[in-house]
């Protein structure tokens, strides 16, 4: 199913994904589980490509993607889609 336009609002460590062409047509919602074995001096977020490459999974059944939320995540996803080629799909991003 190809749609016209998808909207995710990012959060922490969760996603709420609008999929529509004209009316809603599905909502997704997509998270990722904090871990327990966390180590202070690790670098970066645990499993944050999973989680970006998810969202983008979801994401891909549309032309046109808008993308609203956090300023970690708004930055954490479009530095994604950047790294995937996929920036010519966006619509438009807001930091809220």
């Amino acid at each position: 199913m190809q749609v016209s336009y998808a909207i995710v609002w990012l959060e922490f460590r969760a996603a709420k994904i609008f999929l529509f062409d004209g009316t809603v047509i599905e909502d997704t919602w997509v998270e990722i589980p904090l871990t327990e074995n966390r180590d202070c001096d690790h670098g970066g977020a645990d499993g944050a490509d999973d989680f970006f490459g998810e969202v983008a999974r979801c994401l891909d059944v549309a032309r046109e993607w808008i993308i609203l939320g956090t300023r970690s995540g708004c930055f954490g996803l479009l530095a994604y889609i950047c790294r995937h080629k996929l920036d010519g799909r966006v619509a438009g991003a807001e930091v809220t």
